[in-house]
């Protein structure tokens, strides 16, 4: 089947500054007040000093008018804003995917180093988190890299997996990879919202337990 094209529009909104209490609040609030959606955001706060955040957001084409031209609203934090390309609606099968994590001790090139392995396995970066945090009890700097990666097939992870545990006890890597759901990593179509409306159950990510109730 064809894509269908998407009548949303997709932004990217940064926003950096001066920590300070209610920069999500604030942000995310213009966001909804204009009509967009947040697909998906990374934020992080450096120290007590600076906060910053990349938020990626749908909108119906008024809707990121009014936040182009209301960015004042929350000229504080610095706001960056860009257009994305015209998207269209993915409706896929399966995806095989996994979720990475790596810890080390912090250094230049890491992230570069473990999407050189997996890029070479053709495994594709999905979604992408690190952060540089300090060691509990010496202070040391530490790196967290959090991926979410897809695998044109089984063969091609597995290969990938064993060349990064390989290398892990030599530069001193924990390594941690499961499966996980393709779930909110294509553009779908918008749904009924609760979950409960579309009947049926929610599908969780492969190994999470269903919420208690």
């Amino acid at each position: 089947m064809a894509n269908e094209k998407n009548e949303s529009v997709f932004g990217l909104l940064q926003i950096a500054g001066p920590n300070q209490t209610g920069m999500v609040a604030q942000t995310s609030a213009f966001l909804q007040k204009c009509g967009a959606n947040i697909v998906t955001c990374h934020a992080v706060r450096f120290g007590t000093q600076l906060f910053a955040a990349t938020i990626v957001f749908s909108a119906p084409a008024d809707g990121y008018s009014r936040i182009e031209e209301g960015l004042s609203a929350i000229k504080a934090y610095q706001p960056r804003l860009l257009k994305t390309r015209e998207l269209e609606i993915e409706r896929r099968e399966s995806a095989l995917m996994y979720e990475l994590t790596v810890y080390a001790y912090d250094k230049a090139g890491l992230v570069a180093e473990v999407a050189a392995l997996l890029s070479a396995d053709q495994l594709d970066v999905v979604q992408l988190s690190c952060v540089t945090y300090p060691a509990p009890f010496d202070g040391q700097s530490l790196f967290m890299i959090e991926m979410i990666v897809e695998a044109p097939d089984h063969m091609a992870a597995k290969r990938a997996r064993t060349n990064l545990d390989a290398l892990a006890p030599a530069q001193g890597w924990d390594v941690y990879w499961k499966p996980f759901s393709s779930a909110g990593t294509t553009i779908n179509p918008l749904a009924a919202y609760p979950p409960s409306k579309m009947g049926g159950s929610v599908q969780l990510p492969a190994g999470e337990p269903p919420p208690k109730r």
